[in-house]
Order: structure tokens, then C-alpha cells, then sequence
């Protein structure tokens, strides 16, 4: 994505898109984080270090999924141009997120069904944070302190938003698990 290929008149648009792309990635990974507690009970588990090692080794793959999508996306970048792979992490991102929301709802497959999904959809933020912040810098390059300032603010308030949606949804029982 090149300067001259977006409008004047649609810079600040696209900038906003990209923007809340980043905060996508925040939210929804922020999402699972304070959720935790009551997945455990809902597994029918209690809190303890056995819980720990499963969560501890679920988030250790999914960080681990994240940098090598990233590194991966560094490398198909000059090939297939950040617009393409930011669709491809978007509508990777979408695809896991249906699955994973109807594993939630059906309950069917337990703690093992989701974790794939899971994975799949923090890999596809890789392509989706990187290509974003590419492109809102090249959407104003000559803003690109205050660009960058916007889009990291974007990013921490989607975290900040995505826990108190998940908290406040928990604590009024909308967002309960099914029993496994």
C-alpha cells in the first residue's frame, strides 16, 4: 500500500480501518486472558498447577505461533504486498474465530478443540498487526510520529476494552462456557 494509492480525501478513513485492525488484535487476544478462571471451572478443573502448565503451554504455542507468522509475513510481504496478507490474516482471523465460537457454544471436543483454532487465529494477528501499522504509515508518512502514536493507542485501549467486555460479560454470566 503506497501513499498514492489511497485518496486525499480517504486517508483519514483508511487510517481509522488500519487503526482498529490493530485493536482487533488486542481485543481478541485479550479476550481469553481474564476468562481463565472460568474456563477452568467450566473444564470441570480446579485451580491449580496442572491448570497452570495447560494454560502456561497453550499461550507459550501461541506466542510462538505469533512470531512465526510474523517472520512469515515478513518474507511474503515483498511477494504478495501487505494488502493481500492483511485480507489473508483477516479472513484467517474470521474463519478461526467462527470455529472457536462455535466450539464454545456446541461444547463438543473439550479443552482440545479449541486450542487449534486458538492458534490459528493468534497466527493470523501476525499478518494482521504488521500489515496494518505498514499500511497506516504509508497512509501519512509525513505523520508518522503522530500516526504511530495513534495506532499504539488504538492498540492498548482494544487490550484495555477487550478485558472489561470479557469481565463485565463473565460477571453477568452472558459469556458462561458450556460444562464440558
Amino acid at each position: 500500500m503506497t501513499p498514492r494509492a489511497v485518496p486525499a480525501r480517504h486517508k483519514l478513513r483508511v487510517l481509522m480501518i488500519l487503526s482498529a485492525l490493530m485493536g482487533f488484535g488486542s481485543i481478541s487476544t485479550d479476550f481469553y486472558l481474564p476468562a481463565l478462571p472460568t474456563m477452568a471451572s467450566s473444564l470441570r478443573s480446579a485451580s491449580g498447577t496442572i491448570e497452570l502448565r495447560r494454560y502456561c503451554l497453550l499461550f507459550g504455542l501461541g506466542v510462538i505461533g505469533l512470531i512465526a507468522a510474523s517472520l512469515v509475513n515478513a518474507r511474503l510481504v515483498p511477494r504478495f504486498g501487505s494488502g493481500r496478507l492483511l485480507l489473508a490474516g483477516t479472513s484467517g482471523a474470521a474463519v478461526a474465530g467462527i470455529v472457536l465460537a462455535v466450539d464454545a457454544c456446541t461444547g463438543l471436543g473439550g479443552l482440545a478443540s479449541l486450542a487449534l483454532p486458538l492458534f490459528c487465529f493468534v497466527c493470523a494477528t501476525g499478518f494482521i498487526v504488521a500489515n496494518a501499522v505498514a499500511g497506516a504509515l504509508a497512509v501519512m508518512p509525513d505523520r508518522a510520529g503522530t500516526v504511530s502514536a495513534f495506532v499504539g493507542t488504538i492498540q492498548y485501549g482494544g487490550g484495555i476494552l477487550g478485558s472489561a467486555l470479557t469481565g463485565a460479560l463473565l460477571s453477568t454470566r452472558l459469556l458462561q462456557p458450556t460444562g464440558r
